[in-house]
C-alpha cells in the first residue's frame, strides 16, 4: 500500500466527510511530527500501534569483502519502529 491508496482507504474509514486533500493534509502533518521529534530524540508511543524512537549504533570495526581491508564505521543516530503485539498481521508458525 502506498501514501495515495492509504488517504484513500482512511477516507473511506472514516465517519467524517473529509476531502481526499483534507486527509492527505491530515496524514503528512502525522509524519511531520514523528519526523521532528525523532530527530529531537524524542520517543512517541502510540498505544496498540507502535513506537518510534532513535538508538545510537556505537562506532565499530568493519570489513570489506571487496578489498579485504578492515575499516572504522563511526557512531550512527538510527531510527527504530517497534510494532504493537496488538497487530497480530501474520500467522504464528
Amino acid at each position: 500500500m502506498n501514501k495515495r491508496e492509504l488517504v484513500e482507504e482512511a477516507m473511506h474509514l472514516c465517519e467524517r466527510d473529509l476531502t481526499k486533500a483534507d486527509m492527505a493534509e491530515a496524514l503528512e502533518c502525522i509524519v511531520n511530527v514523528i519526523s521532528n521529534e525523532l530527530e529531537a530524540g524524542s520517543r512517541i508511543d502510540i498505544k496498540n500501534f507502535a513506537s518510534f524512537g532513535v538508538k545510537t549504533r556505537a562506532a565499530r570495526k568493519g570489513f570489506n569483502p571487496s578489498t579485504g581491508t578492515t575499516m572504522d564505521i563511526p557512531e550512527k543516530v538510527v531510527p527504530l519502529c517497534k510494532i504493537s503485539k496488538s497487530i497480530s498481521v501474520l500467522p504464528r508458525l
